[in-house]
């Protein structure tokens, strides 16, 4: 039997997950219509509420991240 905080802490994770999976499609979408490659993307990127949350979630990651 699982507990109610587990369950909504995963349920929190997973739509975190969705969130940032929604937000990397839209990053590959506008790559592709500027016909441009990756490394200069970040440049054509408006600057939005979601492109900071985007930024932000990201750099959580990272700071999560640890070295071996």
């Amino acid at each position: 039997m699982q507990s109610i905080e587990s369950s909504t802490e995963t349920a929190a994770v997973d739509e975190d997950l969705v969130r940032a999976r929604r937000k990397k499609a839209a990053v590959i979408d506008l790559i592709r219509k500027t016909g441009r490659n990756g490394r200069q993307a970040f440049g054509t990127m408006q600057d939005t509420p979601d492109a900071r949350e985007a930024w932000a979630l990201g750099e959580a990651w990272r700071k999560a991240q640890t070295s071996p």
